[in-house]
């Protein structure tokens, strides 16, 4: 899944979830959510971190993440939706350097 649906998730939520690219998007994004949560509990267990260190109950909105997905630079444009998505976490959920930890 790329940036399908984004020029959908601009016009809003009115017109836009009549879009089947927005809606597709939408569930892509679902997906990707509950992937980071598996393989960010799997981490935990494993007593290791993923690239990101969300505390508590996180809930990814598209509040966040879509203006996050309009900033970057064109040639980022062209990743995968997992790893914008993988890569806002990290921006939301800095992990401490290895030297702030006691």
């Amino acid at each position: 899944m790329h940036f399908v649906g984004l020029a959908a998730i601009k016009v809003g939520p009115v017109r836009a979830e009549n879009d089947p690219g927005y809606v597709s998007a939408l569930r892509g994004l679902t997906r990707i959510g509950e992937t980071y949560r598996v393989d960010y509990e799997r981490a935990k267990n494993a007593g290791t971190t993923l690239d990101s260190c969300p505390v508590g109950g996180v809930k990814m909105t598209t509040d966040t993440l879509v203006p996050f997905l309009l900033r970057l630079p064109p040639e980022q444009q062209s990743m995968s939706m997992d790893t914008a998505f993988r890569l806002h976490m990290r921006e939301l959920y800095p992990c401490p350097a290895k030297s702030d930890t006691p």
